[in-house]
């Protein structure tokens, strides 16, 4: 579970990730992403679901 966040926070910027594997508010950490959305997709959260499928193959092939 994750979650990618571009809202006003009193503990985080604008834009911000809240990291696995309980995306809780605790979690979260500072990130700036491009405005458009098609940049976000293909530059952030694409390459991220690659990396975790390969994280997770990794673990199940251990």
């Amino acid at each position: 579970m994750c979650r990618w966040d571009r809202h006003d926070s009193d503990d985080y910027i604008r834009d911000h990730f809240h990291e696995p594997p309980t995306a809780g508010h605790d979690d979260a950490v500072n990130k700036e992403y491009p405005g458009d959305l098609l940049r976000v997709v293909s530059d952030v959260v694409a390459p991220w679901v690659y990396k975790r499928m390969g994280e997770v193959w990794d673990e199940y092939n251990a």
